[in-house]
């Protein structure tokens, strides 16, 4: 019932949006006489109300992404042992979490990261971050860097107040653009396992 409330209300909002345009393009051409002046008044509002969001787009999918640390990175590799392997998957055999406090073979632990970044609305950005590491070395062993553009849409601001479990959350903020990545989990499951591989036969750790 909700939902249906707020796509009504989206509904009646894109109604209002073309109604403007309209009604501003007639205005402007009868006070002007000129297609032109007509035409560049509706660029004007399209610009005004959606030109925040596509340049957040264009400068997360063409600065912050093409950054030598976005993607996955494999630092180094740890042998694991057949009892540690999935030879049906072809994959290590990993705990659901490896936690700083009980790290994985009293070892390796990941760290997870999510910063914002930029002003909002035009640059505005969420840095998404996974690693594993070797608890003894210190050392990275595998990385995964992700952006997520958080600008754009000013005119919806308002939206985001209900927060991003409601369902108008929600709409807000899955009407951005997408990430470096289509699917961003892939990411961060090729940075946990590829820092580990299966130690081949007969070679001890």
């Amino acid at each position: 019932m909700i939902g249906l409330l707020f796509l009504t209300i989206g509904a009646l909002l894109l109604v209002a949006y073309v109604w403007l345009l309209r009604t501003t393009f007639r205005y402007v051409k009868r006070r002007t006489r000129s297609n032109v002046y007509a035409s560049v008044s509706i660029l004007g509002i399209l610009l005004l109300t959606v030109g925040d969001t596509l340049f957040n787009r264009w400068y997360v999918s063409n600065v912050l992404c093409m950054r030598e640390d976005v993607g996955v990175k494999i630092y180094e590799t740890v042998k694991l042992p057949a009892e540690l392997w999935d030879e049906r998957n072809n994959q290590p055999r990993l705990p659901v979490s490896m936690e700083r406090d009980n790290p994985f073979l009293g070892r390796y632990f990941e760290v997870a990261l999510d910063q914002s970044g930029g002003f909002w609305p035009l640059t505005a950005h969420s840095r998404i971050e996974l690693s594993i590491f070797d608890n003894r070395t210190g050392k990275a062993l595998s990385r995964f860097v992700n952006f997520v553009p958080e600008g754009g849409t000013w005119w919806a601001f308002p939206l985001s107040l209900f927060g991003g479990t409601t369902m108008v959350g929600w709409l807000f903020r899955h009407g951005r653009s997408t990430s470096c990545f289509k699917h961003q989990s892939d990411g961060l499951v090729k940075a946990r396992l590829g820092a580990f591989e299966k130690q081949p036969k007969g070679q001890t750790p």
